[in-house]
């Protein structure tokens, strides 16, 4: 085999491999994308003053409770039990400026176990899946009825 060859021989091989290393579904690059494209969205939507219905699912004492949240100038106000109408406490609620640092952590840490759904017109988090139960108990979070307010 002459090495010309030889050379071509091995840039198509090392193109492809390249190719398919970067086609992996488990590396965090198309993550950090998508959610980059989403928080821009979402910035643009200059959004400080919401509520929604939020839902958290997990191993915890009280997963699964939907709760009106209200955020005021980006900061969680009001927690509401949907089911009970009883006010909770703000402290483990998160706005959804902050759910975008979670995303991007899981996104580093643990990509094969992520999954989001963002909002195609606004590009918040709609429905996020992350972590491993049989680690760290994981967690779904799921957004609904995101309404901006005066």
């Amino acid at each position: 085999m002459s090495s010309d060859v030889r050379r071509r021989l091995y840039l198509v091989v090392a193109t492809l491999l390249t190719a398919c290393s970067r086609a992996d579904p488990t590396a965090p690059v198309p993550q950090l994308r998508r959610l980059s494209a989403a928080e821009s969205a979402w910035k643009e939507a200059r959004l400080t003053n919401y509520t929604f219905v939020g839902t958290v699912y997990c191993f915890c004492l009280s997963a699964g409770q939907p709760r009106l949240v209200s955020v005021r100038n980006g900061m969680v106000v009001t927690v509401t039990n949907r089911r009970t109408g009883e006010s909770e406490s703000t402290r483990f609620q998160l706005p959804v400026d902050s759910l975008f640092a979670l995303i991007r952590r899981e996104a580093r840490d643990l990509p094969s176990r992520l999954e989001v759904t963002y909002d195609a017109k606004l590009g918040y988090p709609r429905r996020i899946s992350y972590g491993q139960q049989e680690v760290d108990a994981g967690g779904v979070i799921v957004i609904d009825s995101l309404r901006a307010e005066p």
